[in-house]
């Protein structure tokens, strides 16, 4: 008679091993890190234009310390011009007294710029500064995500393994046209190529056998195969 027992242990593997692989293309670890990778991004999205405007203050600042120097530079050289004992006259050294004013006024207004852009600053490089201690929670938890993601795959992917090296041992005990038979209902009738028969329903759709074939498969000798007329799924009785 047809050895429906390992094909139901075969069924049993082949349910297992396709459970195993929607959890591994669904798996909770992996919605934690796609949700962590939208607040990331939303979050970069967010502090853009602020990074943008700390851009132009830092390069508005360093400009306007270069303008500096390069006063201070001239305002040393005057000085020595002035003091160093070279000019003598006195028209000369008039014009250098007003040189040297007019330099240290424009490095007042310089400065006074740059401390204007200082005070734009501060509110922004605070907030710049919460934003990157956001961002590096972020990235911490992220990392720990995608960690516990590669676990999981891995553990799953490990129990597929398992049960499929299961399967191939149980298939060893059916009989080849019965296997191709069983496979060839299993790929119309969504995974499932044989259940019991209990109670007078279908393992498989939970339908009740009608009581006219039901009395028509009780006659039949133990070697009949028998299918479920609804779902076509092999009846192990």
């Amino acid at each position: 008679m047809p050895d429906l027992s390992s094909l139901l242990v075969v069924q049993q593997h082949d349910t297992a091993i396709v459970q195993l692989h929607h959890r591994r293309s669904h798996l909770p670890e992996h919605d934690v890190v796609v949700e962590l990778e939208a607040s990331r991004l939303a979050l970069e999205v967010k502090r853009g234009p602020t990074v943008a405007k700390e851009v132009a203050l830092s390069t508005r600042q360093a400009l306007l310390e270069a303008q500096i120097a390069e006063v201070d530079a001239k305002i040393a050289s005057a000085d020595r011009s002035l003091y160093g004992g070279t000019v003598t006259a006195t028209r000369e050294l008039q014009a250098l007294e007003a040189d040297l004013a007019s330099l240290k006024r424009r490095r007042n207004e310089l400065e006074d710029l740059e401390l204007e852009v200082l005070v734009e600053r501060e509110p922004i490089d605070a907030t710049l500064a919460a934003s990157v201690a956001e961002l590096a929670d972020l990235d911490a938890r992220l990392a720990q995500a995608r960690s516990a993601e590669v676990l999981a795959a891995e553990a799953v992917d490990a129990a597929a393994v398992s049960e499929t090296q299961a399967r191939a041992a149980a298939v060893a005990g059916v009989d080849a046209p019965l296997l191709a038979r069983y496979d060839a209902i299993r790929a119309k009738n969504k995974g499932i190529g044989i259940a019991r028969l209990e109670g007078g329903t279908c393992g498989s759709c939970r339908l009740k056998i009608a009581s006219v074939e039901l009395d028509r498969i009780r006659i039949l000798g133990p070697d009949a195969i028998v299918t479920c007329d609804e779902c076509g799924a092999l009846l192990a009785r």
